[in-house]
């Protein structure tokens, strides 16, 4: 009896020892990210000043801490009490070391967790159901995407005019991993 693992087996080595490329997978994968590189250049394409008022001051504040390792609790609240944990400014943080202190960095790495959880749905869907179903996904993330960051629609605020998939604001950020979570 042959197994699925020998027949792929026998199909990577008919086809001179490299895996196919599946294109399917890739053009979804295209699809659900796609909203994210648009909004990556759009970010980085800005040649304006970042305004960081309120909230996203105590943000910086807390990714250039975190970048001196010196940051050990989480968001400030209005209340005098801070949210647990600091790992969201260490991440933050890996940005604003490449590219620079400032809201432009935090911006970017906003944006690259977001489009990572939005990744990591889709590639659980695929191994969960297989390949149609991760491609209605894939058109779902992707819509949510383009709604989210679009600057046209009621989720866009005056503060973060790129949408709430770019705010670095830590009430937005956790859009898409919950989605990843669920």
């Amino acid at each position: 009896m042959r197994t699925a693992a020998a027949s792929a087996r026998r199909a990577v080595a008919a086809a001179g020892g490299r895996r196919p490329v599946p294109w399917p997978a890739v053009a979804a994968a295209v699809a659900v990210t796609l909203p994210y590189f648009v909004l990556l250049v759009r970010v980085l394409a800005w040649s304006g000043p970042v305004d960081l008022s309120g909230d996203l001051a105590m943000v910086d504040l807390a990714v250039r801490n975190a970048a001196h390792f010196h940051q050990t609790l989480g968001a400030y609240d209005r209340f005098g009490w801070h949210h647990p944990g600091p790992a969201y400014f260490y991440l933050l943080a890996i940005p604003s070391w490449i590219l620079g202190a400032g809201g432009r960095s935090e911006v970017v790495g906003t944006v690259v967790i977001n489009g990572a959880c939005a990744l990591g749905v889709w590639w659980v869907v695929r191994r969960q159901t297989g390949t149609a179903a991760s491609w209605w996904a894939a058109a779902c993330l992707g819509l949510l995407g383009m709604a989210l960051t679009s600057t046209g629609s009621t989720f866009a605020t005056v503060q973060e005019p790129l949408g709430i998939l770019a705010s670095p604001w830590n009430p937005y950020v956790v859009v898409m991993p919950l989605v990843l979570c669920t």
